[in-house]
């Protein structure tokens, strides 16, 4: 993420992917410490991605896409890119949190779930 209005507009299009924020304040503070990319289709952006990298492991992470472009192979592309940059990283093992909605794109690729994460939320 290289700017101010780009962190801007990851804010307005994550929401609409997940259903909360991440605010533009909260990635301008860790973007030295964590990567958060915008997805484009033809100049487009639909959609966002969180990478973690540590020594051998690159987390992925808030990987949406709006849902008018859902259905059309725009996560599984984005999920091989960055597979495919780890690899080139020399990064050995991938890590991810799947939505219901992702959990389908993850498997078909070759992942495997290893525990379930609930969240939970006061009223």
């Amino acid at each position: 993420m290289a700017s101010d209005e780009q962190a801007d507009l990851w804010e307005e299009l994550y929401p609409q992917c997940f259903g909360y924020v991440i605010s533009a304040k909260t990635l301008k503070t860790t973007m030295d410490q964590i990567d958060y990319f915008l997805i484009y289709h033809d100049h487009i952006p639909i959609g966002t991605v969180i990478t973690l990298n540590t020594n051998y492991v690159v987390g992925i992470h808030g990987m949406g896409i709006l849902p008018s472009y859902r259905k059309q192979g725009f996560a599984k592309e984005v999920l091989l890119e960055f597979l495919n940059r780890a690899v080139e990283q020399k990064r050995t093992m991938a890590t991810l949190q799947a939505s219901t909605m992702g959990k389908a794109i993850y498997k078909s690729i070759g992942f495997r779930e290893d525990f379930l994460l609930r969240n939970y939320r006061l009223n």
